[in-house]
């Protein structure tokens, strides 16, 4: 999986992300892309006459170059690691689609003009015995032009979903920073207004599910409970190294998971009006997308998505270091051998 960088408080410094390897290896479901996807490269590969050689081997780390990280006396430490190596494995799968989509791009520069495609499906007669139907499939002429529009809408595709599913883990994390933190710290204020509203809370997977529920799965609430436990946070936020105010991008990050997840990665034109200046110029600087009829329809690319994993890793360890050093943890993680 590959490594997220991440700034640290010197001006010109960054430190290595390294995510913590699953024994279980690549998800089948990936494996099952991967192999559809070597089909693709082969079947261009034999489309346009040319030697099909392996496919590329990707490097992949294994438990002998990274060590696990985990959790030693900061209570909060765990939740930053889930977080991370989510962020990772996100990276990981996007990279090696990605590259997987670029040799097949490769090939389509040799595609010869006027090749013929169809590739018949083996039909059977379902009334007559199952006896095969043959069929000639109507001839069409390939275009380079438009196997080269699939890979790019393939990989703008899973660029979108990327960054939806960094949004979706960014709220697990602060759900669970939250629900650890008062379970080491039930005599702070917010923790006791939890406990009087839902009862009494004896377990750490009790105050997991107690912060769901008090904030509704609202996680910009959760984040405000954070800001009050941690006051540096809010000013850091707005004044940081990258000079990107982080409350707003968080909200235009949350309006373009909506729209990847709802409605087909366009932000419909009903709340691109409701939405302030300053969003709508972060929506446009870090997630690119073309005004449309239908709305600001997003057009992301790995890079535009990596970006936005980037800003949700910086984001998240911001977090977990302000609300560390205000309670006297210690908020270092961590790194390689």
């Amino acid at each position: 999986m590959r490594p997220l960088w991440q700034s640290t408080k010197q001006p010109d410094a960054c430190m290595l992300i390294y995510p913590r390897v699953s024994h279980r290896g690549i998800p089948a479901k990936f494996d099952l892309v991967c192999r559809i996807l070597g089909g693709l490269v082969e079947f261009v590969g034999q489309t346009c006459r040319c030697k099909v050689v392996a496919m590329r081997e990707l490097p992949c780390v294994t438990g002998k170059d990274v060590q696990d990280l985990t959790p030693t006396t900061n209570p909060i430490r765990e939740p930053l690691l889930d977080f991370l190596n989510q962020l990772s494995e996100i990276n990981d799968t996007l990279t090696r689609l990605e590259s997987l989509l670029n040799q097949a791009r490769e090939l389509l520069a040799d595609l010869p003009a006027g090749t013929s495609t169809g590739i018949p499906l083996n039909v059977c007669d379902l009334a007559g015995g199952g006896v095969p139907v043959t069929f000639t499939p109507r001839a069409s002429v390939a275009q380079e032009e438009e196997y080269r529009a699939i890979v790019d809408d393939l990989v703008q595709k899973q660029s979108a979903w990327s960054v939806a599913q960094a949004y979706d883990a960014f709220g697990t994390f602060l759900y669970d920073t939250a629900g650890f933190f008062f379970f080491e710290n039930q005599d702070k204020l917010q923790a006791r207004n939890i406990a009087g509203k839902l009862g009494p809370i004896s377990s750490r997977e009790g105050w997991l599910r107690a912060v769901r529920e008090y904030y509704r799965r609202d996680s910009r609430q959760v984040l405000g409970c954070i800001r009050r436990l941690a006051p540096e946070l809010g000013i850091i936020e707005k004044t940081n190294r990258r000079q990107i105010n982080l409350v707003a991008w968080y909200k235009a990050a949350s309006e373009v998971r909506q729209a990847i997840v709802h409605t087909s990665s366009a932000i419909r034109p009903a709340r691109v009006w409701r939405l302030p200046k300053p969003i709508m110029e972060l929506l446009s600087e870090h997630f690119p997308g073309r005004h449309e009829p239908t709305g600001y329809v997003l057009t992301l690319s790995a890079g535009d998505a990596r970006n936005a994993l980037l800003t949700f890793a910086e984001y998240g360890y911001l977090i977990f270091k302000c609300l560390s050093r205000s309670n006297g943890y210690d908020w270092q993680i961590p790194g390689p051998d």
